[in-house]
């Protein structure tokens, strides 16, 4: 690609963690220019977070994904570290700051920055698909088990009758527990679909 090309091809940094790789897919299919950065970078291939720092203060950025306040507070002290903290918010204050929920964009309030954009916090909606994804296997397996240990529950005699009358109970409870009970203590703990967002709360403008 030529350097003319690079230029006018959007640059996006993005932290390196165990969920970011499907986030760096996406955006690199809408044909983002991606920079990955970690503290340790030897086994990951992303570039050293003392050299990610410059090249922000370089201005090479467009885009700044955070993905925690943790990281926040790393960049931060990292470039203390290097002599280059105001360079470092200032350039900050210029590229567009994406905060992945309201933890990392608070970190950013705190340096007296503000979040451009900060995505929204899993809805009613998103938990109510994921229970459905899940209900055909887990629903198949455990049918097929307890139809199979039926025959043992029924003739299976004095040693074996007990046991398969466990399984099946405590199969047929856990599903249930599985499919119903773990999705409203969800949404009860993170308060799904009772609480504002995040960026809502904040004045903060939310992603589309």
């Amino acid at each position: 690609m030529s350097k003319e090309a690079t230029s006018r091809q959007p640059t996006i940094a993005l932290a390196e963690t165990p969920h970011s790789h499907a986030l760096a897919e996406c955006l690199k299919k809408l044909g983002v220019r991606l920079l990955p950065f970690a503290r340790n970078s030897q086994s990951s291939g992303a570039i050293p977070l003392e050299r990610w720092i410059v090249q922000l203060v370089e201005g090479e950025f467009d885009d700044v994904v955070f993905t925690s306040a943790q990281g926040v507070h790393l960049m931060v002290e990292m470039s203390r570290q290097l002599e280059k903290s105001d360079a470092f918010l200032e350039a900050l204050s210029v590229a567009r700051k994406i905060a992945r929920g309201a933890k990392p964009a608070r970190a950013l309030s705190e340096l007296g920055l503000n979040a451009d954009v900060v995505t929204r916090r899993p809805d009613l909606d998103a938990l109510i698909a994921a229970a459905q994804s899940r209900l055909r296997p887990i629903l198949a397996t455990a049918t097929t088990t307890v139809c199979g240990l039926i025959p043992l529950s029924l003739q299976g005699g004095e040693l074996w009758r007990p046991m398969a009358n466990t399984i099946i109970f405590g199969l047929s409870f856990s599903t249930l527990l599985t499919l119903l009970l773990c999705p409203v203590l969800y949404a009860l703990f993170f308060r799904v679909g009772t609480q504002k967002t995040g960026a809502q709360a904040e004045g903060i403008k939310s992603a589309p």
